[in-house]
Formats: structure tokens, sequence, C-alpha cells
């Protein structure tokens, strides 16, 4: 019998069953990467969004302080449209303030996002 150099098709095939496995992880991998940068990417604007409200807040006084709805924010180039809500609830001397950012998931549900400061300030 001739000894035969090469592989046979049935290696081949097994050969690239297996890398083919290895790059559809791969793959898996970068679409789980690329949401968990676009989550990082619209939190951080929803901290930001947050905060710039926290410091317009804090320059009005006591009796101009009220709650608000502000829709289809965007910041930077993130692309997202952000909801702000602004919840004041009044004592006769405090104001408890919450500033909620949401905006919605890229998983296509019916799902948001939410980020909350909250501060309280004397009147």
């Amino acid at each position: 019998m001739k000894k035969r150099n090469g592989f046979t098709l049935l290696e081949l095939i097994i050969a690239l069953g297996i890398l083919s496995i290895g790059f559809l992880s791969l793959s898996n991998l970068s679409i789980a990467l690329l949401k968990a940068n676009k989550y990082s990417q619209n939190k951080t604007a929803a901290l930001q969004l947050a905060q710039e409200k926290m410091e317009s807040i804090k320059n009005l006084s006591f009796s101009e302080l009220k709650g608000e709805v502000e829709s289809g924010l965007t910041i930077g180039t993130v692309g997202t449209l952000f909801r702000r809500e602004t919840i004041v609830q009044k004592d006769s001397s405090l104001a408890d303030i919450t500033v909620r950012v949401l905006w919605p998931s890229i998983s296509g549900q019916a799902r948001f996002h939410t980020t909350e400061l909250n501060t309280r300030i004397a009147g």
C-alpha cells in the first residue's frame, strides 16, 4: 500500500466544523461587548443629564422648586433619546429632589434602563 500525504475529506470537514464553532463563539462575544459598550455610553450620558439638572436646581430658590418631565433629550454623539423626570416632594422646610433619567433598552423589548440622583434641600 502506498502511503498518502495530506488530509482526507472527513478530516477537512471536522476541522472546518471546529473552526466554525470557534468563530461563532467569537462573534457572540463581540456582540455582547458592543451591547455592553453602548449601555456604558448611555449610562454615562444619563448621569451627565441628571447632574446638569441637579446643578440647575441648586440655583433655584425654595419656592421655585417644582417637578417636571422632559422627553427627547440627547447628549453628545450617543444618539439615544433620554427622558428626564424631576420629582419634588416639599415639606414645610425641606424638599426631597429626585432626578431620574430613562432610556430604552437596546434589546428591542419594551424595557427601559434608569439612573437616579437624589438630594435634600432646606428652605
